[in-house]
């Protein structure tokens, strides 16, 4: 996000310090004291561990999609255009193209939202949240998204009852994005991502684009991990 800078312009002649005190003492107004600057910052959100997400966003009356290509049941919002996925997403072919077949797509019904979830191969990736990160970080060099620490900033998943592992991080692009292997994924990672940052106008209905992520990962069986993991996994 961009920083934003006031600049004031004087014009005219430079009216005495002593004679702008007295206006001010007969107006009944005493000068303000000097700002430290002239430039007011804009607030940038946290990222995605600073705080625990909202209650959970409530889902009940989200349509079920049973995807073709991948096999797995999602939940999205009511009203939402689904687009399937025409081919089986790859992360050398389809990594960086945000806008590729290979992916299931849901586009709200004013057309401003856009999630998209896809499936690959993942034998060889230990059910770990290291194994994720490591998956992940692949991930983001095929983007050319470097996005180093991944595992100290993202937000651990619980993938079922089992609680196989998974991570929500929040992209340099500000989107939200969350990777999850195990359970009835096994030997799969399965990706979902909003692409709408945190703050964007258009997912403030929902909460903000991670608690619409979130309604999106419930619908899988996925929830964020509690600290003291109890219960273990997801209700």
């Amino acid at each position: 996000m961009k920083r934003l800078h006031a600049r004031l312009a004087g014009r005219g002649r430079t009216v005495p310090r002593c004679a702008l005190g007295l206006v001010l003492l007969l107006s009944g107004c005493t000068p303000a004291a000097p700002s430290a600057s002239t430039a007011p910052s804009v607030e940038i959100p946290p990222p995605a561990t600073s705080s625990p997400s909202a209650a959970p966003i409530d889902t009940t009356n989200w349509t079920v999609y049973n995807s073709k290509q991948y096999g797995f049941s999602i939940k999205h919002p009511p009203g939402w255009a689904v687009t399937p996925a025409e081919h089986a997403w790859t992360l050398k072919a389809d990594a960086n193209e945000d806008h590729n077949t290979g992916q299931d797509g849901f586009v709200s019904a004013a057309g401003d939202v856009r999630v998209t979830v896809w499936s690959t191969p993942a034998r060889v990736v230990p059910e770990t949240l290291e194994g994720v990160a490591t998956w992940v970080e692949k991930y983001c060099q095929q983007r050319d998204e470097p996005c180093p620490g991944i595992r100290d900033r993202a937000v651990p998943l619980c993938n079922g009852r089992d609680c196989h592992p998974g991570l929500l991080l929040q992209t340099p692009g500000q989107e939200f994005r969350a990777f999850f292997t195990g359970g009835e994924h096994g030997g799969q990672m399965v990706g979902v991502a909003v692409w709408r940052e945190e703050w964007d106008s258009s997912v403030a209905k929902y909460g903000g684009a991670r608690r619409l992520l979130e309604g999106f990962l419930s619908g899988m069986g996925v929830c964020p991990a509690r600290p003291d993991k109890t219960p273990p996994g997801c209700p």
